[in-house]
């Protein structure tokens, strides 16, 4: 039975031993100078001729290989696909997580635009009341005065107006009916 030079092993078939030492791990298939590819012969063994030649042994290692590699091909590219469903997912969650943000971003301007245009129409709101009690104060010092205003166009704006009852609009409406009195 030959033995591997290289790792040891036995080979108890014809051709095995062979085939291992153009594969062995251990001597990276390379066969040593002293080293024959030959099985050492034993009287009874079968004919040479029946035996598969090195061109044949060499044609099934490779072939056995190509097999390795194709199979280790197939599993590479079922792992691409994996990382690439994995990619589209990730892509599709930052995409979701972006919009989110952009939502968040949104809110929070508008919030500060509405607070900004709650605070101008306050401030509005409060300017228009300052002016309504000194229009009502001049009015009221005006009819004191027995000074006539024509308060015609007073009037037809109200009118044309919609008028909320707010304490400066009634303090003038107050007032221009003293005047007009």
């Amino acid at each position: 039975m030959p033995v591997c030079a290289h790792c040891g092993e036995e080979h108890p078939l014809p051709g095995s031993y062979r085939s291992h030492v153009l594969t062995c791990k251990e001597g990276n298939g390379a066969v040593a100078a002293d080293e024959s590819i030959e099985e050492p012969s034993t009287e009874g063994e079968a004919d040479t001729s029946t035996q598969p030649t090195l061109e044949q042994h060499v044609e099934r290692v490779i072939e056995d290989q190509l097999e390795e590699i194709r199979t280790d091909i197939e599993q590479l590219s079922d792992d691409i696909e994996e990382v690439e469903q994995f990619a589209t997912i990730s892509l599709g969650e930052r995409r979701l997580s972006q919009a989110e943000a952009n939502v968040e971003e949104l809110s929070a301007s508008l919030t500060e635009f509405s607070e900004q245009t709650l605070e101008k129409v306050n401030s509005l709101e409060s300017r228009l009341e300052q002016q309504t009690i000194v229009l009502a104060t001049v009015l009221e010092a005006l009819d004191e005065s027995d000074i006539d205003v024509d308060t015609t166009a007073i009037r037809d704006y109200q009118q044309e107006q919609i008028v909320t009852d707010q304490a400066p609009d009634e303090k003038l409406e107050t007032a221009l009916d003293q005047l007009e009195s």
